[in-house]
């Protein structure tokens, strides 16, 4: 019998001045940043388990990790 255990990430604060810190059991392979409209904003490839980024303008943002071969995405806000 095989069990997979989903790899579980952390995006934090949900709403933020901008300041954006992400967490992980295992280390993110990929982290991609996409403002609401679809545009790419920032992208990186960590290589580790806990990684943070700025982001300056105001908006609605979703922010995907990759870690092997799964990918999860949540919605984040920047607020002034």
């Amino acid at each position: 019998m095989l069990f997979y255990i989903k790899n579980c990430v952390t995006v934090y604060p949900y709403q933020s001045s901008g300041i954006i810190n992400i967490s992980s059991q295992n280390n993110i392979d990929e982290i991609r940043v996409t403002y609401l409209l679809g545009q790419l904003i920032y992208q990186a490839k960590a290589q580790q388990q806990n990684s943070n980024f700025q982001l300056n303008e105001v908006g609605v943002y979703f922010i995907s990790t990759t870690i092997g071969k799964e990918t999860s995405t949540q919605k984040n806000f920047v607020q002034p």
